[in-house]
């Protein structure tokens, strides 16, 4: 072998072993790549790692509700786990959000009072994402009302406002379904060669997840880029008018090393 063919073995051997992951961020995920600059360049790798969390922390499932529609006059509710927990006729959305709060951690069934197993706890939030303890405690106002869950066990969760009241929630994702999507690399390195101009799903490659997420090994030779398309995001037993998210996803080529 010379000493180019040997170089090329050797180089090609550091790249397959993996290390030194070069981490993007994956932004847009829902549906097959439009456009060839979509999904993550994969940097001449041969090896890339993909990571789909779709919790923040995996160990519990989270869950935002805010408040869209003051009603004075309303009784607003959210319930876990089947057992509901409601709060009447608040004065503004921050006494709304601390009530709903107190409501939760005072519960039996779900909250953990009178030493019941707790399912969840809560905390809200203030516009700048910190926990508070409300205006009426001295506190930045409340906007966010954080239901976090204690255990593994994926909770349900559901709201509910009567009247002109109504409740917005974002909830950590309890499955979702992946397919991958390559594009070509276009080496020039044969004459008369072209790439073919278009991404293609890679064949074997889909994955259905559930809340623990997923870290993937994959043979990138010959690929320029790679795109997760990650749809069927969902929580079973959530009410109808709750919304779904990942924590998100992303594409790590495997570089040379220095």
């Amino acid at each position: 072998m010379s000493s180019a063919g040997f170089q090329l073995a050797n180089e090609l051997a550091v790249r397959f072993s993996g290390r030194r992951p070069q981490w993007e961020e994956q932004t847009t995920y829902d549906g097959a790549p439009a456009l060839a600059s979509s999904g993550v360049a994969l940097q001449d790798a041969v090896v890339a790692l993909l990571v789909i969390a779709l919790r923040s922390e995996v160990h519990r499932r989270i869950a935002d509700v805010t408040m869209t529609a003051l009603d004075v006059a309303a009784t607003y509710t959210v319930t876990v786990n089947a057992q509901p927990m409601a709060l009447a006729a608040p004065a503004d959305e921050d006494a709304l959000l601390i009530g709903l709060r107190d409501a939760i951690l005072a519960d039996a069934v779900v909250g953990g009072a009178a030493g019941a197993a707790q399912i969840v706890t809560a905390q809200c939030l203030d516009s700048a994402g910190a926990v508070t303890a409300g205006s009426g405690a001295g506190g930045n106002a409340a906007e966010t009302l954080q239901v976090i869950g204690t255990v593994e066990a994926d909770w349900t969760i559901d709201i509910a406002a009567t009247g002109a009241g109504a409740l917005a929630c974002e909830a950590d994702a309890k499955t979702c379904s992946v397919a991958l999507y390559e594009y070509p690399e276009d080496s020039t390195i044969y004459s008369g060669s072209t790439a073919p101009d278009a991404w293609t799903h890679i064949n074997g490659a889909d994955l259905v997840l559930d809340y623990r997420g997923v870290t993937e090994r994959m043979e990138v030779g010959g690929m320029a880029r790679c795109h997760a398309s990650i749809t069927s995001i969902a929580g079973a037993g959530d009410g109808a008018t709750v919304t779904h998210r990942i924590h998100g996803a992303w594409i790590g080529p495997c570089i040379m090393e220095a």
